[in-house]
Order: C-alpha cells, then sequence, then structure tokens
C-alpha cells in the first residue's frame, strides 16, 4: 500500500465525497470484484489510507486503492441537490419534457434510470441502483397540470 499524506488525503476527500457518483477507470489485481472500466457505484467514504470506499451497483462494496487504481467522480451529491432543485425551478410544458430533462441531466449517472407511468400528478423515477444507503433510490415528482394540459 503506498503511503499517502494528510495534503493528498484531504484532496482525495474533496475529489470523492460521502454521495457522489463514480465511474472505474481501472483496478488492479482484485478478480473477484468482477468490476469492469465503466462500472458505476457510490462513494461510501474515504479512509485514512486513501482508500475509497464504494458501493458498486452491480452488487459489490469493493475499494479503489490510491496510486494503484482509479475512478472518476461523475456528480457529487450537491450536484445531484442542485439539478432536483432546477427541476423544481422550471415550468415543463409537459411529462415529456420532463422526462427528457431529467434523462438528459441523470442517465450519464444512473443509466438504469426508470419512469413510471404518471399517477395522480405524481411521477415515480427509479435510479436503477441500490448503491446507497437508501434501497431502491427514487425521486418522486409531484406535478400539476392546467386546462391544456401543460
Amino acid at each position: 500500500m503506498s503511503f499517502i499524506s494528510s495534503a493528498e488525503l484531504v484532496i482525495l476527500r474533496k475529489m470523492y465525497p460521502e454521495g457522489c457518483r463514480v465511474s472505474l477507470e481501472r483496478m488492479v489485481d482484485e478478480p473477484y470484484a468482477k468490476l469492469h472500466p465503466g462500472d458505476l457505484g457510490t462513494v461510501r467514504n474515504v479512509d485514512d489510507a486513501g482508500q475509497i470506499h464504494i458501493s458498486w451497483d452491480q452488487g459489490s462494496s469493493v475499494a479503489v486503492i490510491y496510486k494503484v487504481d482509479s475512478c472518476n467522480c461523475l456528480m457529487t451529491k450537491e450536484q445531484m441537490d442542485e439539478t432536483l432543485a432546477q427541476m423544481k425551478r422550471i415550468p415543463f410544458e409537459n411529462m415529456d419534457r420532463l422526462q427528457a430533462w431529467m434523462e438528459e441531466k441523470l442517465l450519464p449517472v444512473f443509466p438504469k434510470l426508470f419512469f413510471r407511468p404518471a399517477i395522480n400528478g405524481e411521477l415515480l423515477v427509479e435510479m436503477g441502483c441500490s448503491a446507497f444507503t437508501l434501497k431502491n433510490a427514487r425521486i418522486t415528482v409531484g406535478f400539476t397540470q392546467d386546462a391544456q394540459g401543460h
């Protein structure tokens, strides 16, 4: 295991905050994890040795080792919160436009995103992963429509 300085650890924790979504770039010497470049997961924490502990969407919980393996942060929890806050401020013409906007913003980070049919003023969006502390993470979008269906 490589030594990590306290300055490097601070930077690493800023780069990979808890709850951020990551994509695996490279993993060395982990034959049992069955992870491949491009696999997605959610950061649980960065330990004092600089290992990035990740809950991978495919079910494993394997750490990315500092200076050996690599991953790329796709979206922090704060960026996700801001994306959802933006959604609240935009008056979408119809459900198709809302769905298209959400797909544009979230599909690169949640490729298994799934929209359930809107019922009674709610659209349920399944995130398509259980890599969060909450299993089967989803978003519920409440909406109202005018007489023209907007």
